[in-house]
This record gives C-alpha cells, structure tokens and sequence, in this order.
C-alpha cells in the first residue's frame, strides 16, 4: 500500500513480516533514549549513595548512550528504512545486556536487573508500538544472558518465585507490545482512509471549481439570506464587474426594478421553485438583460438547507426573439381576421387549420363548420383534377404560387365562383 500525503505511514519488514512503523519509530527513537538514560542515571545516583558504583557500571551507562546515539542516527538518515525496526530491537538488546553488566557490577539483587528488563520492555512496547514479535526477539535475546549468568546474581527471593514473576512480566510485555501495535495500526487505517476521503473530495471540489469557472453559463451560490458566497467568471464578465466585488452582496442587488422580477425588497434569497427555472432581469453593461435561473438547495451534513445554488443563462435573445414573433403573429391576426377577403390555412390532409370571418361569410359557414370539413367537400367536383394538379406543382416546387377560378357550394346549396390564389406556407 502506498502512504497517502500526510501521513506517517510507511513500510518495512521483521522477519517474514510487512510491517510499516518505521517512521514512528524513527520519530520517537530519540524521546526513548532520553527516558532510557535517565532511568539508567538515576540508578547510578543510588548505586552512588550506596557505595556501590565502579568505574565498569560508569563505563557500561556510557556505552547505552553511545549505542543509543548510533541507533537515533541510523534511524534519522532514512526514517521510513527496513533497518530501522531491526537496528532499535539490537539497540534495545545492547541495553538490556548493558543494564545486566550495570546492575552485576554493583553487585545488587539479581531483582533490581529483572525491574531494569521489566522497565525496558514496557518502556519500548508503549513507545514504539511494535507488535509482538519484535517485542519477543528483545525478550529473548536479554533473558538468554540473564539466565546464563543468573547464578552471579544474589537473589531475595527463590528462583522459582522469580521466574514466575518473570513470566507475568513478559506476558504483560508482549500483550502491551501487541495491543499498542494493533491501536496504532487502526489509527493508520483511519487516518488513511481520512486522508483518502480528503483527497477524493478536494479532487471532487477542484473538479467541480474548474468546471464552474469554465462553464458558459452563470454559477453562484448564496447563503439562505441571500448574500452570495461564490460567483464564476461566467456571472462577473455578465455582470461587467471583477467577482471580489459580487461576493458578499446581495444577489438581488443586482436585479431591476422590473415587476416580473421574483422579489423588489431584497430581503432574502427567493424560495428554489419545485418544478420550473425562474426570470430574472438584471443590471448589466449592456443593459437591462433577462436570466433564466435554475435554483437548487445547498444542504449541510445533517441535510439541513444553508443556502442555494444556481445556474443562470442569459435568455434576453430568445425573449426578444419571442417577443418579435408574438408581435408578427399578432399582426398576421389582425390581417387575417379583419381582411376583406376570404383566407384559408389549409393542412396536408386538405382540411382548414384557420378560417378567416370573409370566408365563413363568402359559404354561408361558421368556422366551427368550415374546420370539421375538407376543402374538397366545400369545392365543385369539376373543378377539383385541375385544384389536385396545380397543388402537386406547387408541393414539388415547380411553381411558387398559382391562381385560377374555383366554383364552391355555398350551405343553401348554390354555387359560388371564387378567384382562388394558393400558395405555400413554411415553418
């Protein structure tokens, strides 16, 4: 596994085993070698007042520290090394080994070593958080020589009571070394897994950022009182003003005065409607110019709503384009329907789409009676090969208009002649 930025993880081997606190061993090595010392100094201060300290348990204290300085820098040169975790657990053997010169030359109980053994082990499974297994390597490469030379020890109690006192102690180690090793590898994870989760939202985030700031159309958000707290280039080149000046304003700031308009007060941040984008007219260099704004809630982690989003498109061409056509239809109605002489849309399957009041008056018709029928019902039957050939002429584009006389049956019956003028109308 790879070590997410940020953290301390990293990896290397005991054994047969992957293992990766060879950074927190490296971070904590030196920490560990001052506590050592003290300790070890402090029983010196004792062996001193007793009388009993010589120049070999000054020399072996001595020798810890150097072997101790040796380790921190090894360690330092390459936090994250395989060596590290071997090259503490020697360093860790040499003091053991150097506590039972110490303790053997001042000529203590051979209990006083055994506290010493107990305070290392408990001292490098806390610190260093191990795992058993390298824990079980330092036990046993210090209780060997122990053993060896346990008979140069004067003992306070019997063997059997030490070595039972030994095995709690060891047992203690161990489950210490392990359970610390476990807590912290679990910390790893999590903090691996946070980092991750960091990464992939920042990632997410920037991803969404160079979208918006690149988008064609308006982005922003605002908080529920309807200040906005981000606004893209897209919302600041329409506005005409540098984005700085957008945040922290308003939104409705930037609207006119326009009854259309959601609000005129600029209290707060209109309501996201359910179903459809809202019109906004707004102040701009240009001009007065119409948006369609799109809106949509912004909720926090407890799904509680702290804002709103939006996307807005300026829509002042379509509004004028409709508007131009409006007035086109309008005008066209008013021609059509005020027209003095009769005019028919007719559809492809030939009947009316649209009559006009001449017409219905010319047939003697109401328009609901005309747009139930087809032409060809109203017209002379005389008439209607010559009507069927000029319009395929006029479908197929031979002729863009055509004009000729045409008999149709008024509803008393009687006929009517018409001059009828045809041509087409395109979408």
């Amino acid at each position: 596994m790879n070590p997410q930025p940020g953290s301390t993880a990293s990896s290397g081997s005991f054994g047969d085993r992957t293992w990766d606190g060879s950074a927190l061993i490296s971070r904590r090595l030196a920490q560990f070698a001052l506590g050592w010392m003290a300790t070890v100094a402090l029983w010196l201060v004792v062996f001193a007042l007793e009388g009993r300290l010589g120049v070999v348990a000054v020399l072996l204290a001595a020798a810890s520290g150097a072997t101790l300085a040796v380790a921190i820098r090894l360690a330092g040169a390459d936090p994250t090394a395989p060596r590290v975790l071997p090259v503490t657990v020697a360093a860790c053997v040499v003091l053991g080994v150097a506590a039972m010169g110490i303790t053997a030359a001042a000529g203590v109980y051979g209990e006083i070593y055994a506290f010493m053994l107990l305070t290392l082990y408990l001292a490098a499974a806390l610190v260093f958080c191990w795992g058993w297994r390298a824990e079980l390597a330092l036990l046993l490469a210090t209780l060997g020589p122990w053993a060896a030379f346990l008979a140069r020890f004067p003992l306070f109690v019997s063997r059997l009571e030490l070595a039972a006192a030994v095995t709690i102690g060891s047992a203690v180690a161990l489950a210490l070394a392990e359970g610390t090793a476990r807590n912290r590898r679990q910390v790893a994870r999590r903090r691996r897994a946070e980092d991750e989760s960091a990464a992939a939202l920042a990632a997410s985030r920037d991803a969404y950022r160079d979208l918006a700031e690149h988008a064609p159309d308006m982005i922003w958000t605002c908080d529920l009182d309807g200040r906005m707290t981000y606004a893209n280039e897209a919302l600041a080149h329409f506005l005409g003003r540098p984005v700085s000046t957008i945040l922290g304003r308003l939104g409705s700031e930037f609207w006119t005065d326009d009854p259309g308009n959601p609000t005129s007060d600029g209290s707060s941040a209109p309501a996201p409607p359910a179903d459809r984008p809202i019109a906004v007219q707004c102040h701009t260099p240009r001009g007065p110019r119409w948006v369609e704004v799109v809106i949509s809630d912004v909720t926090g982690p407890d799904g509680a709503r702290i804002g709103f989003r939006g996307v807005s498109r300026d829509v002042q061409e379509r509004r004028d384009t409709e508007a131009a056509l409006r007035a086109s239809e309008e005008r066209f109605r008013s021609a059509f329907d005020y027209a003095t002489i009769g005019m028919v849309v007719v559809g492809h399957d030939g009947k009316p789409i649209d009559v006009n009041p001449a017409f219905s008056e010319m047939l003697g018709y109401t328009r609901a009676e005309l747009l139930s029928r087809t032409m060809d019902s109203l017209a002379h039957p005389d008439d209607a090969a010559r009507a069927t050939v000029e319009t395929m002429r006029l479908v197929m584009g031979e002729i863009r208009a055509y004009r000729m006389e045409k008999r149709y049956y008024h509803r008393d019956g009687h006929v009517v002649w018409v001059l009828l003028s045809c041509s087409l109308t395109r979408d």
